[in-house]
């Protein structure tokens, strides 16, 4: 039987004032079992807290593995910044940020500083993200423009948050 995750984000009074929580649902035997624990939930979630829900998801968990990798200096908080177009090369530009953690040193060009434009791996990456993926509201990465559909990547390290 597959499990379930569900995963919904309170809103407080300002726009930035969001949080998100995560429940474990465990094992159901489809979407709509895992469906009326979501509907128990909800209202004695929303009886305890004063916020509002601004999104929920519901997702069947694929796959869980708490292995750690063979390498034991691979970094999440390192990653590899894709600028890519959402619109076709005769259109203003506008882009979207794709990140890449932890990625692959053949992924970068000598300096290490950004991305190898003619790497199959990268190249196949966008490509899939193109095809198979939704950004902002609906839209699609689009690989006429630029290289493949990037206009610029950089290797850069996200804000570690440190717990008091």
């Amino acid at each position: 039987m597959p499990q379930y995750t569900y995963r919904v984000t309170l809103q407080g009074s300002t726009p930035s004032d969001k949080t998100t929580l995560v429940y474990n649902l465990g094992e159901h035997v489809d979407e709509i079992s895992a469906m009326l624990s979501v509907s128990a939930l909800t209202p004695v979630l929303l009886a305890v807290t004063t916020a509002t829900i601004s999104m929920e998801t519901l997702t069947s968990v694929i796959s869980s593995s708490n292995a750690l990798p063979a390498d034991p200096a691979v970094d999440t908080f390192e990653e590899l910044a894709l600028s890519c177009h959402l619109n076709a090369p005769t259109e203003q530009q506008k882009l979207v940020l794709q990140r890449i953690p932890a990625p692959d040193l053949s992924l970068l060009v000598p300096d290490g500083e950004k991305g190898d434009l003619t790497n199959a791996d990268l190249i196949g990456y966008v490509n899939i993200l193109a095809a198979a993926t939704f950004v902002s509201d609906g839209e699609v990465i689009n690989i006429t423009s630029g290289t493949g559909g990037i206009s610029d990547t950089w290797k850069r390290t996200r804000a570690r948050k440190f717990k008091k």
